[in-house]
């Protein structure tokens, strides 16, 4: 019975890996944010608000229910303050104390059963205080374990480009 059950929940298990976060998806300043900067694809420059509640968005990412994991490194301008982040209006999870001098992991896996594709298909990450955060190699995927950062397969156009950026590093190398 026991080989039964784990079996079931091995079975369960949703990798994810392929990155949904490209440069055809929108991140803004939501709400109380006086400046936000997107340096790459997936990294950008915040300042919050100083009622702790400033709020960026990463629009039209989540395309369906299920499970999903966003992986983000970040740090902040004053020590001991946290990030929150929330899928399409629903449980919170908060990460704290983020690091001033190192980049801090976050990982949040959450099971969506609330999809639309009108208004539900969104990521906020909120409760940004006003100082400076830096957010880099997010990374949003579906199933329930985040992977190693990789970046969104769509932002590579064609194989010349790919190959060109290949040969690139090979020759920095």
């Amino acid at each position: 019975i026991a080989l039964t059950v784990t079996k079931k929940e091995i079975g369960n298990i949703q990798v994810g890996g392929t990155n949904l976060l490209g440069s055809h998806i929108p991140i803004y300043g939501l709400y109380n944010i006086p400046s936000f900067v997107r340096t790459g694809t997936t990294s950008f420059e915040v300042i919050g608000h100083v009622n702790n509640d400033g709020t960026v968005r990463i629009s039209n990412i989540i395309d369906g229910n299920g499970w999903y994991t966003i992986s983000f490194d970040v740090k902040c301008q004053v020590e001991g303050w946290n990030v929150g982040v929330e899928f399409c209006d629903g449980e919170i999870k908060d990460f704290r104390p983020i690091s001033t001098t190192d980049y801090t992991h976050c990982v949040y896996s959450y099971e969506v059963a609330n999809y639309t594709s009108d208004i539900f298909n969104f990521i906020d990450i909120y409760g940004l205080s006003s100082q400076t955060f830096w957010f880099k190699n997010i990374k949003v995927e579906r199933g329930k374990i985040a992977t190693d950062y990789s970046p969104c397969p769509s932002d590579y156009s064609t194989t010349t480009e790919m190959n060109s950026a290949i040969q690139q590093k090979a020759d920095e190398i």
